[in-house]
């Protein structure tokens, strides 16, 4: 479910409870003191961790027959472009009326557990809207092999790419700056300039109830109140290639079959563009 608070019609409700127990009336006008000074995201680690990853590969294959009594060496090339997605969307967001909450440029690391890979990857995100921000890079992928193909042998070489998906939810925390003024409920000439974090008689802050009516978590730093909202994340990222050598004995050929490993190629050792 997407929800996005207004923070002009929050904090006013906000504040006007706060007004209550304080004998106090909220100046409309110093709403607009209000405004977000930063969103960040906020993981472990700073980063996403993703465990078992949905089988999603890309494979190439060549394949060589030697029929002749002795090896003979061959040289393959395996090329080929991934694209790496990342898309966001704000899940529990804010929003203002009067001033614009913009775009944030990030990067984001992905680690596939499974794998034992880390992937970096470029991310951006809007915590005032329900839009849905993609970013895409091209991976190109290239791979060079030299290899003896066995007297007598057909020899498969497999090239697969392995590309992890992953859906998981982030908290976002925003950061509200500035501070809201009051009257008195008994003297219209005395003013009061109130921090979202300052504690009325009863304990409570404006920051406190915001979070109350609006069931969301919310911190005071200083004289700053933190607001915690939340991003899906999913996409798709270029993990790793791995190739398998499989020779395959000809008739004539005693040799038992093989199956042969090659290191694993990260997608760090790709060239992104």
């Amino acid at each position: 479910m997407m929800n996005i608070i207004i923070l002009d019609e929050a904090l006013y409700q906000a504040a006007i409870q706060f007004g209550k127990i304080n004998d106090l009336d909220i100046v409309i006008d110093s709403l607009q003191n209000i405004q977000v000074a930063k969103s960040e995201l906020k993981l472990p680690n700073d980063q996403i961790t993703v465990g078992n990853v949905p089988k999603n590969v890309i494979t190439l294959q060549k394949e060589f027959v030697n029929t002749s009594q002795q090896p003979k060496l061959q040289t393959v090339t395996f090329e080929q472009n991934t694209e790496n997605r990342f898309s966001t969307q704000t899940t529990l967001g804010f929003s203002n009326y009067r001033k614009t909450i913009y775009t944030v440029n990030t990067n984001i690391i992905v680690n596939f557990t499974q794998y034992d890979t880390k992937v970096s990857s470029s991310a951006k995100y809007n915590i005032s809207n329900t839009k849905t921000y993609t970013t895409t890079q091209t991976v190109h992928w290239l791979k060079d092999v030299s290899l003896n193909i066995p007297p007598k042998t057909k020899t498969t070489i497999i090239y697969t790419i392995i590309l992890g998906d992953f859906h998981e939810s982030i908290p976002v925390w925003s950061t509200l700056v500035g501070k809201l003024v009051f009257g008195s409920a008994t003297n219209l000439l005395n003013k009061y300039i109130v921090p979202l974090t300052y504690k009325g008689r009863d304990g409570q802050s404006i920051g406190d109830i915001l979070g109350k009516l609006y069931n969301i978590t919310t911190l005071a730093d200083g004289e700053e109140l933190l607001i915690e909202g939340s991003l899906l994340a999913q996409g798709s990222l270029a993990i790793q290639a791995n190739i398998d050598i499989i020779n395959t004995p000809l008739n004539g050929n005693l040799t038992p079959p093989s199956i042969q490993s090659l290191a694993v190629q990260p997608a760090a050792r790709a060239v992104f563009f």
